[in-house]
């Protein structure tokens, strides 16, 4: 099968790899559409803590089954449409038991280590991976379901209603998912932040109903005007800039919540004294579980969540590498979500 590896640090080739060794009780599904991630860039220029060169990454995609192991079950049968969850946790932790296994301190990931990600013709996942598309679902489509559920799990993590208001710091792929999962929660007012024209654009026509751009104007002032001087119930961190800690703080009101949702590639030292003393609630959201799936796939079949407008440019398999490359020298910094036909 043909591969695109990281074969070292800012490098790329493609390969002609054998297929991959499948276990009794994983299925073998065709790649057909891949997404490029941030993290994917990041473990190009070397930077990822774990998606380490030489790799074969590549996380969010969709395809069909093409073969199932004897041990695998009658769930997805030959030709089934799959999306795929790609992580799985260890089973027998307290987290795994408690159904939070993407907290499992031993999961395992699709495009780490060995285990060959979705910039390659075929992937082997577990069935309990695997969720079947909508019929009327394109496979750019159930590839998006990925970077989607990171915002849906987010948002989803908070009891917010029609009056509640949020921020959401950072307006690339995953603010934007954000923002749709909180229009889909129903929230009243959302309010997005970025520097760039076209995402704030792009944010409103998503859901936001305010959008700010920091290089602007004052994002606190901002905000503090727009709620009234009380600050919003809840702010998504959506971006790793310096100083969004503090951002947060000031936006928030008193018993507010700080959700954090973007990976910070350095320790950050922040003041925490606005959260000791307005009694703020700090909560980290890392990745999702299959119920964030479900729960996506139900909004789509009943019409209420258009995922096509999120793919912003598709590209072919053999094109990917150099945009890859690309991505990593800061180029395409507008794009929402890039596509991969495999």
């Amino acid at each position: 099968m043909k591969v695109l590896k990281f074969t070292k640090v800012g490098a790329y080739a493609y390969e002609e790899l054998d297929m991959p060794s499948m276990q009794d009780d994983q299925l073998l599904i065709k790649v057909e559409c891949a997404g490029i991630c941030h993290s994917d860039i990041v473990s190009f220029t070397g930077m990822h803590p774990y998606r380490i060169p030489p790799v074969v990454t590549g996380h969010e995609f969709s395809g069909v089954v093409v073969k199932a192991g004897v041990k695998a079950g009658k769930g997805f049968s030959i030709g089934t449409r799959v999306a795929v969850e790609p992580h799985i946790g260890c089973g027998v932790c307290q987290y795994c038991r408690e159904g939070h296994y993407n907290i499992c301190q031993n999961k395992r990931l699709i495009g780490v280590d060995d285990w060959s990600g979705s910039f390659s013709e075929y992937v082997v996942a577990y069935p309990s991976m695997c969720i079947k598309m909508p019929d009327s679902m394109t496979f750019d489509e159930g590839a998006l379901l990925e970077p989607f559920c990171v915002g849906a799990h987010a948002a989803r993590l908070t009891q917010l209603s029609e009056k509640s208001s949020v921020a959401v710091l950072g307006c690339g792929t995953i603010g934007i998912m954000t923002i749709v999962s909180l229009k889909q929660l129903g929230v009243g007012t959302i309010i997005g932040s970025d520097i760039s024209e076209i995402k704030g654009s792009f944010a409103t026509s998503q859901g936001a109903t305010h959008m700010l751009n920091p290089m602007r104007m004052n994002i606190v002032d901002s905000i503090l005007s727009i709620t009234n001087g009380e600050g919003v119930d809840a702010v998504f961190i959506a971006s790793s800039f310096p100083g969004v800690f503090e951002q947060a703080y000031g936006i928030s009101k008193r018993k507010g919540r700080v959700i954090i949702i973007a990976l910070f590639e350095k320790p950050v030292v922040s003041d925490i004294t606005p959260v000791q003393q307005g009694e703020r609630v700090i909560l980290g959201s890392n990745m999702y579980t299959m119920d964030d799936y479900r729960w996506a796939i139900s909004k789509y079949e009943t019409g209420k969540l258009d995922l096509a407008p999120l793919v912003t440019r598709r590209i072919p398999f053999l094109e990917a590498g150099e945009v890859i490359r690309e991505l990593s020298q800061g180029k395409h910094g507008d794009e929402v979500k890039i596509m991969i036909s495999i």
